[in-house]
């Protein structure tokens, strides 16, 4: 996960919205002389929610929230039919970090009406887009595996970022509990993510594209003759992780920024530390 920091406030598109809605309820009240509430449930289904998937969008630079996949429109390209498995991309969808389901029970053990109270459905800061994949129940990983579970580490959480571990072959590790939770959940060791991020890996640190990535443990002969990240120049390091969070031409990061940055400040630190070992 990458660091996504909320803006404070609630963007225009959700308060228009709700202003709107409000007055319709009130107009239609006033003329039939009871609460329409029922009629307008400030949620966002309800609304055109164009603007808002692109401002979330914007914010997370075109990156997935989960997976760090890219999900604005000139990166991912849709299937041409509903038939076919998942592309290499998916369509970007608006996620609640707090479930809508829990959002609705929390409002309703309040002694609230969901759809006439305002709850955390409608809450920027429980909004971000998430890649969206639909398929067989094996194919699925993100958003849509989660469904309704709590997930005990968001996005917006500032830590999140070193809460995991990333390896050359694509595989991911979580540190902590909670991290393991998180990913379990969010299935972010599914076999198409880690195939994702191992050919983003390679692009980016010039390594093989077949599977003849070094496992952690493994002690075979030829994998010390593998080449690996810190072998290569300690400035190129760096100017790759500068890439990974600077935005390029259209505010976008590139896929897997937080995978690649940690891939390389690790590189560094094998770097640093065999500088100053004795010989």
């Amino acid at each position: 996960m990458r660091w996504i920091q909320k803006q404070p406030g609630q963007p225009a598109c959700i308060e228009e919205f709700v202003a709107i809605q409000l007055e319709a309820r009130e107009r239609e009240s006033a003329i039939s002389g009871k609460d329409e509430w029922d009629q307008f449930k400030l949620n966002y289904p309800s609304m055109n929610s164009k603007r808002l998937r692109e401002l979330l969008i914007e914010e997370q630079f075109g990156l997935c929230a989960y997976t760090g996949a890219a999900i604005d429109d000139e990166r991912s390209p849709k299937p041409s039919s509903s038939s076919q498995p998942p592309t290499r991309k998916g369509s970007p969808h608006i996620e609640h970090l707090k479930s809508q389901h829990q959002c609705k029970g929390e409002l309703e053990s309040g002694g609230k009406t969901y759809g006439k109270d305002r709850g955390e459905d409608i809450d920027y800061h429980n909004m971000v887009a998430a890649i969206e994949i639909r398929g067989k129940e094996s194919e699925l990983f993100g958003a849509v595996a989660r469904k309704n579970d709590p997930l005990p580490i968001w996005p917006t959480h500032q830590d999140c970022e070193s809460a995991f571990t990333y390896f050359l072959d694509g595989t991911i590790r979580g540190i902590t509990g909670p991290a393991l939770e998180t990913a379990r959940l969010l299935r972010l060791g599914h076999g198409t993510l880690i195939d994702w991020r191992a050919e983003k890996i390679n692009e980016w640190f010039g390594l093989p594209s077949e599977d003849t990535f070094p496992v952690q443990g493994m002690d075979d002969e030829g994998a010390d003759s593998m080449p690996t990240p810190e072998q290569l120049p300690a400035s190129r390091l760096r100017e790759i992780i500068a890439a990974m969070e600077t935005p390029a031409v259209g505010d976008k990061l590139p896929e897997f920024a937080f995978v690649i940055a940690q891939i390389a400040r690790d590189a560094l630190a094998i770097q640093k530390k065999i500088q100053v070992e004795p010989a």
